[in-house]
């Protein structure tokens, strides 16, 4: 909570950010450092006035609600050692197009739920999982691209995305959880 706090220099050799270390500050930019190694649960949630997030790719893991409520937000990489998105990591940020590396395996539940500017999402092959509510009350998405490797798709991924008019499933899709497509009052096809 210290609002007022917009910038901070990590020390050299840090290898995590505890939880809730920076959540609710007044940070506007974070780049990490080559020895960052794990961002603990919300770690910097509801940073309102964060901006940029530059990421090295050693880290190995983002914790849950690790930028949720980062309204400001508008683009982040996703780092080459990371295999999971947890549970809430992105939700509700001003992100307007998200690229998921195929070095991702599973997207966790409402990883990305709620984005108001979010228009693209691109899921790329090596992604096996799309969590419940991943991309929740997404009502700008008007392009989607799942990448062939997705298997299970989990319930109301894709609630409320009502820009959406058509949709290519994955021809390896095993698995379509409850009401994925509810709320999608303008999407006229589904391959």
């Amino acid at each position: 909570d210290c609002m007022r706090l917009t910038s901070v220099r990590l020390p050299e050799g840090l290898t995590s950010i505890g939880s809730g270390a920076f959540s609710n500050s007044g940070l506007t930019s974070i780049t990490t450092l080559e020895s960052l190694r794990r961002i603990d649960d919300s770690a910097f949630s509801s940073c309102e006035a964060l901006e940029t997030v530059t990421l090295n790719d050693g880290i190995t893991e983002l914790g849950g609600y690790a930028f949720n409520y980062c309204k400001a937000l508008k683009q982040v990489n996703i780092p080459q050692c990371v295999d999971t998105i947890e549970l809430h990591t992105f939700s509700q940020t001003a992100l307007e197009t998200v690229v998921i590396p195929g070095h991702v395996k599973s997207i966790g539940n409402n990883a990305y739920e709620g984005f108001t500017a979010l228009s693209k999402v691109s899921i790329a092959d090596g992604v096996t999982h799309v969590g419940d509510g991943a991309f929740y009350d997404c009502e700008q998405l008007r392009e989607l691209t799942l990448g062939d490797s997705i298997r299970t798709i989990g319930r109301e991924a894709f609630h409320g995305c009502a820009a959406l008019t058509a949709v290519s499933l994955p021809a390896g899709l095993r698995r379509i959880d409850d009401d994925l497509f509810s709320g999608c009052s303008n999407l006229a096809t589904v391959h």
